[in-house]
């Protein structure tokens, strides 16, 4: 797993997800995703490309 990051989109807006590719989620990457966003409630994963499951 590559480490993901967050970048601020400013005060108001939220935080944007770096190097997360949500069609490969594992346990870390996911256990990340809560803790992070339990600290910032708004979290954009852009350019994701989801399958039907």
């Amino acid at each position: 797993m590559t480490t993901p990051e967050v970048r601020p989109l400013g005060k108001a807006l939220g935080t944007e997800a770096l190097g997360v590719d949500l069609s490969k989620l594992d346990d870390p990457t996911f256990a990340w995703i809560e803790q992070t966003f339990a600290e910032h409630p708004v979290l954009v994963f852009r350019n994701q490309k989801l399958g039907a499951g």
